[in-house]
């Protein structure tokens, strides 16, 4: 039991003395802008200095993993990803620092056999180089002066240009304000015209129904009283013919009695005759008065009729007369009234708006110091 303990010791310790060669003979040729990871067999992989990989979950997401890998990354080589643990930042670097002495050593030494025959040449290079260097300097430092100028000037030019550009963006700002409260003044001005004018309307219309209900009355009171003198009228001629009727009736039971047959045969039938032809003579006669009457009431009514409603005609056309003339008054009166109702409205829209920034800037104000508590 000890004993395969000890050869199991032996291995790890060749094993990791086989994983330390590898890195050192990776790390030989390795980058500086590179370092190494080692894989779970002992591959190394050199990958950038700053890469740091990704986690193993996210790489592999929806797939269940062991817990010896859930602290693993996945790092792109060029022979494709390679999965690894983060190794320890010593080993790391001890093993950078390794191969970057020995590639300084074998650096140092070439450079050495070349700096031999390198200095003869630079000898001679130098000072042409060096005029060259003074010369292609003083160009750069003319075009740096040159450049730093055109962008001076045009770094000016476009703060002018913002400055002008934001000048007119207020002007026409306020130019716009004013504009559209010139429209809500005239606006608000518009609609109280409006409304004067519908009450004016109104006012108008319920004048002209007045008159109106007024002709009306008086067309249905010449109508009742020419109702009423047919009525009366046709009373009067069954009255007369009432009378009549009693009057031959008691003439015709007097020519029957006995004084009557007397009479008629001393004065003749003519006599009665003529009596009662006379007597339905002057009951016709009351009957003609009586439809002259008529006729001359009806013609009067006619006549008032007509004066009235000539005289309805008249007052309607002065109404409307009256009323156009004062719609056009107020339409006029509206005109010359409109710019200073407009001007007084946006002085007093000012004066609020104005009013209301101090009310804010006072709050503003007041709310400074419980802030800065």
């Amino acid at each position: 039991m000890a004993e395969g303990t000890k050869q199991t010791a032996k291995q790890r310790a060749s094993f990791a003395r086989a994983d330390r060669l590898k890195k050192e003979e990776a790390a030989k040729n390795l980058d500086p802008a590179e370092r190494l990871v080692i894989t779970k067999s002992g591959r190394a992989y050199p990958i950038a200095a700053d890469d740091p990989g990704i986690p193993a979950p996210d790489y592999f997401k929806g797939a269940k993993l062991p817990e010896m890998l859930k602290d693993a990354r996945v790092y792109q080589t060029e022979r494709g990803p390679v999965i690894a643990r983060p190794e320890r930042p010593d080993e790391q670097w001890q093993a950078r620092d390794r191969a970057q002495q020995t590639t300084k050593k074998a650096e140092a030494q070439r450079t050495a056999d070349q700096k031999r025959d390198t200095e003869r040449k630079a000898e001679t290079a130098k000072r042409d180089a060096g005029r060259k260097a003074e010369d292609q300097k003083a160009l750069e430092k003319r075009k740096a002066e040159q450049k730093r100028e055109a962008d001076q000037k045009a770094q000016q030019q476009k703060q002018d240009a913002a400055k002008l550009e934001a000048a007119r963006q207020e002007q026409r700002k306020q130019e716009a304000q004013k504009r559209a409260e010139e429209r809500r003044a005239e606006a608000h001005v518009l609609a109280q015209f409006k409304q004067q004018q519908a009450d004016q309307i109104a006012e108008h219309r319920r004048q002209t129904a007045r008159l109106r209900t007024q002709h009306r009355e008086q067309s249905t009171s010449l109508k009742g009283r020419e109702g009423e003198a047919i009525d009366r009228h046709r009373h009067d001629i069954k009255t007369i013919d009432d009378r009549e009727q009693q009057a031959l009736k008691e003439f015709d039971v007097k020519r029957r009695s006995l004084t009557g047959r007397a009479a008629e045969l001393v004065r003749g039938k003519a006599h009665f005759d003529g009596r009662r032809e006379e007597m339905q003579k002057k009951f016709e006669s009351d009957r003609l008065h009586k439809h002259r009457d008529l006729e001359a009431l009806k013609e009067r009514q006619f006549t008032a009729q007509q004066e009235q409603r000539l005289k309805h005609a008249r007052e309607r056309l002065d109404m409307m007369k009256t009323h156009r003339q004062h719609r056009d008054e107020t339409q006029q009166q509206h005109d010359r009234d409109r710019p200073r109702l407009v001007a007084e409205r946006q002085k007093a829209v000012e004066r609020n708006a104005e009013i209301e920034r101090g009310h804010k800037q006072e709050q503003t104000r007041e709310r400074g110091p419980e802030l800065s508590r």
